[in-house]
């Protein structure tokens, strides 16, 4: 299968965002930490997607998809879990020594909060397979939307109603199901060049809606506009940015390249980049002003970024097995 450079691309600038999303910045006032974090809310989904497209390319042409297929990716996120739920264990010690780690949830969403994108992979990549193994792929597309509307009516639009998920943190942990499926629909799908501008409209729409959407929320009803994590324009929002990636084509280039090798690793390990960083930036007495927290993320991501190459390219087996890729039988 050819290579997309376009959404290598996207994950590297989707990873940055990502970073964004964590970024301490409550001392800058609330809106500002706000307006930061929901431009980032669209990255996520659009790793899901991503996985979901590559996924979709591993069906046959009877519409099967064999477990041999998946069970490398399986392998590698398991590992990927364990190992990273490992790191963050020592790290949590390292933080905050009196932590306890006694909740059985820990199983499924990993020993720190934003490892629950891997342990909602997993979940996902194995209710896909089931689907096609007995032969219900055809409802896919039902649960998807069901789990959507689920997703955004417990995010916050259960305010409107008053009636809340009991619970709330399974629609998010599910939401891996849809959309990864909207990936796995896309993947064999040939979007007509000439709906290009359109998918920018419903890029930048969703993106806008989603701001529009928070602050209403928290006008309106007391609810913190940081909180939200999928709403109506998120979906809108990665939704369009994907597409983009199936339409605009690119040359491979240092930031996919970095996208496709560095991404995950970013991704797990950012929280701990930001406490050296951060630990760094005392240690070399740099005043903390508002103007140093607001690119914070910046810093961090080259700090992370370069921590990815030189662990790679001086400690490859160490990179290796931090990305997952536990396997000594190689």
């Amino acid at each position: 299968m050819k290579r997309s450079y376009t959404i290598d691309l996207v994950r590297f600038i989707a990873a940055f965002c990502v970073m964004t999303l964590h970024t301490p910045l409550p001392s800058m006032g609330h809106d500002v930490g706000s307006i930061v974090r929901i431009a980032g809310r669209w990255a996520v989904p659009f790793f899901f997607m991503a996985t979901g497209y590559f996924l979709g390319k591993k069906i046959t042409t009877d519409n099967k998809l064999p477990m041999q297929s998946i069970e490398k990716n399986m392998v590698k996120l398991f590992s990927v879990f364990f190992v990273s739920s490992l790191v963050y264990m020592a790290y949590s010690y390292l933080v905050t020594p009196t932590i306890s780690f006694n909740d059985i949830a820990l199983l499924v969403k990993g020993t720190y909060g934003h490892l629950w994108f891997v342990g909602s992979m997993i979940v996902a990549y194995i209710f896909i397979w089931y689907m096609y193994a007995i032969g219900q792929s055809k409802v896919l597309p039902i649960i998807s939307l069901a789990l959507l509307v689920l997703v955004v009516y417990a995010d916050a639009y259960d305010l409107i109603s008053g009636k809340t998920v009991i619970y709330q943190q399974l629609p998010r942990f599910l939401s891996s199901i849809p959309f990864m499926y909207m990936g796995l629909y896309l993947s064999d799908k040939k979007l007509p060049e000439k709906s290009l501008p359109l998918w920018i409209v419903v890029f930048v729409v969703g993106f806008l809606l989603q701001y529009g959407e928070a602050f209403y929320f928290e006008k309106m009803y007391k609810y913190s506009a940081y909180q939200p994590q999928t709403l109506i324009g998120t979906i809108f929002a990665a939704i369009g940015i994907f597409n983009i990636c199936l339409l605009v084509q690119t040359n491979e280039n240092k930031c996919a390249i970095y996208g496709q090798k560095y991404s995950l690793f970013i991704y797990l390990y950012h929280l701990i980049g930001y406490w050296f960083v951060q630990k760094l930036m005392t240690w070399l007495d740099v005043v903390s002003t508002d103007y140093i927290r607001l690119f914070l993320p910046a810093y961090s991501f080259g700090f992370m970024l370069t921590t990815a190459i030189l662990i790679d390219k001086f400690l490859p087996k160490i990179f290796a097995i931090l990305n997952g890729d536990i396997n000594t039988s190689k």
